[in-house]
């Protein structure tokens, strides 16, 4: 495992956040909160967890070289974005200019591939314990929601009444490593 230190953010990478903090990804929340096609998360899950998909992926775009391993909430909204093909295709172009990988889980390789995915999935934590002050701003505070999530939340209670209602989560799955990376 590689150390990792935070450093100052360049105008390039200042500028991949910007973008990453405007990223509309409603469409992805209004999947992840379907409880028939989705996941049937309330529309505050939802929310929390593309802040958290936003920072993995300024992490994999500051350190492209190291293998990256996501936590399993983190991976839901990952692979709801890339079930949109065109848009994920289209943001990542956008975003980085050039499309970042997902890898499925590689652990078929035997207990030492396990064990590298769980040395990953602990570096990837580090680093985004690095850089969430840059995204987990007061995403979950009405007064402060970006004009898109507002239209979200009405858009959510038309389409899924009890999916704007607070419910409890079974698993934390913002602490669990995932079965899938970038490579």
């Amino acid at each position: 495992m590689r150390l990792v230190v935070k450093e100052a953010l360049s105008a390039q990478s200042l500028a991949c956040m910007g973008k990453l903090k405007a990223l509309n990804l409603s469409p992805i929340a209004a999947y992840l909160m379907n409880p028939q096609n989705g996941y049937g998360w309330c529309w505050r899950q939802a929310l929390q967890a593309i802040e958290r998909y936003k920072t993995f992926l300024f992490v994999c775009y500051l350190y492209p070289q190291i293998r990256l391993v996501p936590t399993q909430e983190i991976d839901c909204v990952w692979h709801a974005h890339i079930l949109h093909t065109r848009r994920y295709r289209q943001d990542c172009q956008w975003l980085f200019g050039y499309f970042i990988d997902h890898e499925p889980d590689s652990a078929i390789g035997g207990e030492a591939e396990g064990q590298n995915e769980d040395a990953a999935f602990v570096q990837t934590q580090s680093l985004l314990a690095l850089f969430e002050e840059y995204f987990q701003t007061s995403a979950l505070e009405e007064s402060e929601f970006h004009p898109h999530e507002n239209e979200l939340l009405e858009l959510a209670k038309k389409m899924f009444p009890s999916a704007h209602e607070e419910r409890a989560i079974s698993v934390n799955s913002h602490l669990y490593r995932s079965a899938c990376g970038r490579p």
